[in-house]
């Protein structure tokens, strides 16, 4: 049970690597992209193409990322449940709330790849 809580816990930190990494560099591509706009820079007007392509690509591996480590929490899970049959399955799979607590705390890892992607979306086409 431990072990299970340590790879848990393992991939929950590389959430949050992850989402502290791209909101850092989408920071710098926000900054990068206003200095095209506002007169700033005289940069070639590819720029503001490239920019946004880079964000929203950076968005959505991160999103990919996300995904990755719930998926790998959930056959975690799954393992150990099938190591311990006998167990109530609520004692292998929730180490806190469950049911809406736990979605709704997924819900900020899955939520800020999917509203930058978006705003990138925004840039390119519009």
């Amino acid at each position: 049970m431990a072990e299970l809580k340590d790879r848990i816990v393992h991939e929950e930190e590389l959430i949050h690597r992850r989402l502290g990494w791209m909101l850092a560099f989408q920071g710098f591509l926000f900054a990068s992209y206003s200095k095209v706009f506002s007169g700033s820079l005289t940069l070639d007007a590819q720029l503001a193409i490239v920019l946004p392509a880079v964000g929203l690509a950076s968005a959505l591996l991160t999103l990919s990322g996300i995904a990755g480590a719930y998926i790998s929490i959930g056959a975690e899970r799954n393992k150990q449940q099938a190591h311990q049959p006998s167990a109530p399955a609520s004692q292998v799979t929730d180490f806190g709330a469950g049911g809406w607590a736990k979605y709704l705390g997924r819900l900020n890892a899955f939520g800020l790849p999917v509203i930058l992607s978006s705003a990138w979306l925004y840039l390119l086409w519009f």
